[in-house]
């Protein structure tokens, strides 16, 4: 029979191993961005990305954000587009963000009280205009970059949201105050490295310890 620290020593070790997914979570590293996937909402996005294939996408820019239409010939993709674009305005209006991670997404949420998401519902998806209500033409360039942002979602896929990619925000919100200036591309991932490098060091120490 093995020594009992040897048994100790291999018992820690695996649920170091067990915990590391959920630390990922946590610290922000995976799909979703942020620790979301555990998220009601994510069940409409995960959809949506599994069959972009199926969705067509269009926007174009206006004097005060952007007009889009978003649609599918398939009748449950079509639901799963509604669905989604209804759970983001609720989700904004109740002061949370699906990206918590992601610059871009946070300077819409901080500013949601400042401009207008009408959504338009139609038989194969939705119609979404999103305009500021100040008529603040650095909101409007924050509003057309998340169009930008969510036209990459539905091209790349997955490869787009399963890692947070912290997108940037226009100069003119640093300028005003709005959002702190993004320094570091890879902050989230830095982030990440030391949540999990100061929780290694701890599963280390209990490891030396039975030894």
């Amino acid at each position: 029979m093995a020594p009992i620290s040897s048994l100790a020593r291999a018992a820690v070790a695996f649920a170091y191993a067990a915990s590391l997914p959920r630390l990922v979570r946590a610290a922000g590293g995976d799909g979703g961005g942020g620790g979301d996937s555990d998220r009601p909402e994510m069940d409409a996005i995960h959809h949506l990305m599994q069959n972009r294939a199926m969705i067509t996408r269009v926007w174009n820019s206006t004097s005060s954000g952007i007009e889009s239409r978003t649609t599918s010939t398939n009748a449950e993709t079509a639901a799963k587009i509604k669905q989604h674009v209804a759970e983001m305005k609720a989700l904004v209006a109740r002061g949370e963000v699906i990206r918590e991670c992601d610059p871009a997404f946070k300077l819409l949420q901080s500013m949601h009280k400042d401009y207008d998401f009408a959504i338009t519902d139609r038989d194969d998806g939705v119609d979404v205009r999103m305009s500021a209500t100040n008529g603040d033409e650095c909101l409007a360039q924050a509003i057309q970059g998340h169009a930008a942002i969510v036209s990459s979602f539905i091209a790349e896929g997955e490869a787009q949201t399963k890692q947070c990619r912290r997108h940037a925000v226009p100069q003119c919100a640093v300028d005003k105050g709005w959002v702190s200036s993004d320094t570091s591309a890879v902050s989230g991932a830095w982030s990440t490295g030391m949540a999990l490098s100061s929780v290694a060091l701890c599963w280390a120490a209990m490891l030396s310890a039975l030894s």
